[in-house]
């Protein structure tokens, strides 16, 4: 317990964003029915629509592929009953609003305390977990900010 060596602080906050939604490949395009329409139109048939589109799809997985993404992602031994917590307490985010939404802007505190006392957790694990729970309190919060960043909110 508390993952102060660099690797594992890594993985820990590599989860984090991969829970926030964050470090995933983009969405696969799809393709535009106005677009595929006016194929149609100009006469190009069914099974050459179709190909393009499964060809699309190839290039898709292709570069995701090329970037090292992987659906799965690993998280070391010894950070296991810290994720558990995150995971336990996920429920326990305080929002602001914003524009037309909210954001996530931190944890409740008083509630991730009541989560620990729920789960049963033994009060002298508490500062390691309070301490592993805050890496990856952050790291969600980074990736919120790039992923609001990068769509222009």
């Amino acid at each position: 317990m508390g993952s102060r060596e660099r690797g594992t602080l890594k993985k820990l906050i590599g989860a984090a964003r991969r829970w926030a939604g964050a470090d995933t490949p983009p969405a696969p395009t799809r393709a535009d029915p106005n677009v595929t329409e006016g194929l149609r139109r100009m006469g190009v048939s069914e099974e050459d629509i179709e190909a393009m589109l499964a060809q699309q799809q190839e290039w898709e997985a292709e570069a995701a592929r090329q970037s090292g993404f992987s659906e799965d992602f690993e998280i070391y031994e010894d950070n296991w009953e810290s994720w558990l917590f995150f995971v336990t307490v996920q429920t326990q985010w305080h929002y602001a609003a914003r524009d037309m939404g909210a954001r996530r802007v931190g944890l409740n505190y008083p509630g991730v305390e009541s989560g620990a006392r729920m789960a049963g957790k033994p009060r002298a694990k508490w500062p390691s977990l309070f301490a592993d729970l805050q890496v990856m309190e952050l790291a969600v919060l980074a990736a919120d900010a790039e992923m609001a960043d990068a769509a222009g909110d």
